[in-house]
Parts: structure tokens; C-alpha cells; sequence
């Protein structure tokens, strides 16, 4: 006969778009909220609603994840250690570690963010192996994190401390600047009047076509374009075009990075392109 598993309970410091997410699927999952606090009172209450649990300034469980801006997770947890807050203190940051707790007590705590761009509707389903990048202050909170995040369909990582922000920088160069280069693909088709419609779909298509040429192949081999069979002629073109707007060095330092990606380059055409997008 198997011994039933017993879970912590969970509460939430912050009703955003994190704290949703999570709540909603930990609770899926047959998880205990037992309450949620914010500074906003009416979006404490919209998702306690949703989690079924109470509103509590200062809420109380084994673990309590603090998801609000960076800027405040350090004031906020003394706030929370103030007000004789038990359990353990998670903070969802991915950039800071846990130096950014307040030295003031015998609480444990850790981090804990899952690599994923959560939008106002996001609703986790168990299906996008996330990534989560783990810190705790003792082996028990570990363990107790590794689950809550397998039981979320995670792949939970323990992190060293010094990792944290190439560990956050690599979430932000895949996810945040691909809605840039989104934008810069846009204002280009904008610009020789392709519909704002026709104009979305197209790039939407080709990035999603490049993203699965990634599901399948390495990058050499996914590569496609004018960088990849050494055609100068219509990188000159490109960079006549880009003239005088603010996107010419972007495109350029993007480029640099791509011919070290390209395999059929033979030297004398690297070092051609690598000059031409040097120069300016």
C-alpha cells in the first residue's frame, strides 16, 4: 500500500500574471492555497476568487512565493518577516538570487522561476516542460520546491548564485527581443504598405517557420538567408535600405553573429561580410 504524498500548502504575495498562473495550476493539481496578499486589494480578491482561499495582507503556508516587481521583493519580505510571516519565502524573480532576503530571520527561503513569457491570459498546462530555476537555503526546501515545480511538468534546475543573471539573460534574449525584432520585421513591411493584417501573419509565419526549423535542425544547419550563401549584393542592398534609421546597427551586430553561425562560408566570404558590416 503506498503512503499518500502529503503537499505544502501554498499563498501567494502578489496577484499578477505569475501568481495566476501558478496558483491556478498548483491548484489544478489538487494544491492547498490558502491565501493571497497585495497592495492591490481588487486584484487580491479577483484571484483569491479564482483560487478559492482568502485575501490576507501578510498571508501564512509552508510556501509563500512572493511575485511582485524586483524593485520591491526585499522590501515586501521585511515587510512580510515584520508581520511574524511563517513558512518559507519564495521570491519568482529570475535575475536575483537569494541575497536579495533581508539577514533578519530564522525562515527559511528560495527562488523560484519558471522560463516562460507569461501574458495576461496565461494558463499553464503541464504540457510546456518548463524550465525552472531553483535556489534554496536547505536540502528540505529544495526537495520541496523540485516538487511543486515537477508537479507544473517542470524541469526543475538548482542554480548557483553567481548564475543568476546569464541565467535571466538568456530567458530575455530568446523570448523579450524576439517581440523586438518582431516589431523591427513590422515597421519594414509597414514601410512598402504591406496591410497591418498581411503584415502580422507574414512574420508571425516566419518566425514560427524558423522557430520548427529549430525544433528539427541545429542553428548551422537551420540558418537560411543572404548571410548564409555569402550574397553580398544583397546585403549591400539591405544596408542602403536601412540608412539613416535607428535600426542599421542592430541589423549589423546581428549580422556579425550570424556568419559565425553559417557552415558553407568559405574564409575569404566571411571576412568580406564581416568587413562590409564592420565599416559603418
Amino acid at each position: 500500500m503506498q503512503m499518500a504524498v502529503t503537499r505544502p500548502t501554498l499563498a501567494f504575495l502578489g496577484a499578477g500574471r505569475v501568481a495566476t498562473a501558478l496558483g491556478l495550476a498548483w491548484q489544478a493539481r489538487g494544491y492547498t492555497i490558502t491565501a493571497v496578499g497585495s497592495r492591490n486589494p481588487a486584484s487580491a480578491r479577483r484571484l483569491a476568487e479564482q483560487l478559492a482561499c482568502r485575501v490576507e495582507p501578510f498571508p501564512q503556508a509552508d510556501l509563500v512565493f512572493l511575485s511582485v516587481p524586483d524593485d520591491q521583493i526585499a522590501a515586501v519580505a521585511r515587510a512580510w518577516l515584520g508581520n511574524n510571516g511563517q513558512g518559507a519565502l519564495i521570491h519568482t524573480s529570475g535575475v536575483h538570487s537569494l541575497a536579495l532576503f533581508p539577514n533578519i530571520s530564522q525562515n527559511q527561503f528560495g527562488t523560484f522561476h519558471p522560463a516562460y513569457p507569461f501574458g495576461p491570459q496565461t494558463r499553464l498546462t503541464g504540457e510546456e516542460g518548463l524550465l525552472i530555476g531553483i535556489e534554496a537555503t536547505s536540502a528540505e526546501l529544495s526537495q520541496m520546491l523540485e516538487g511543486v515545480a515537477l508537479d507544473l511538468g517542470g524541469r526543475p534546475v538548482f542554480l548557483p548564485a553567481d548564475a543568476k543573471a546569464r541565467y535571466h539573460l538568456a530567458a530575455v534574449v530568446a523570448s523579450n527581443y524576439l517581440v523586438t525584432l518582431f516589431e523591427f520585421a513590422r515597421s519594414l513591411y509597414a514601410q512598402v504598405g504591406v496591410p497591418a493584417e498581411l503584415n502580422t501573419a507574414t512574420v508571425l509565419t516566419l518566425m514560427q517557420g524558423a522557430l520548427q526549423n529549430l525544433v528539427v535542425y541545429p542553428p548551422a544547419q537551420a540558418l537560411t538567408g543572404p548571410i548564409a550563401r555569402g550574397d553580398l549584393a544583397t546585403l549591400h542592398l539591405h544596408l542602403a535600405a536601412l540608412e539613416q534609421t535607428p535600426w542599421l546597427a542592430l541589423y549589423c551586430q546581428l549580422g556579425l553573429h550570424t556568419v559565425d553561425l553559417a557552415p558553407d562560408l568559405q574564409p575569404e566570404q566571411r571576412q568580406q561580410i564581416k568587413t562590409l558590416l564592420t565599416r559603418l
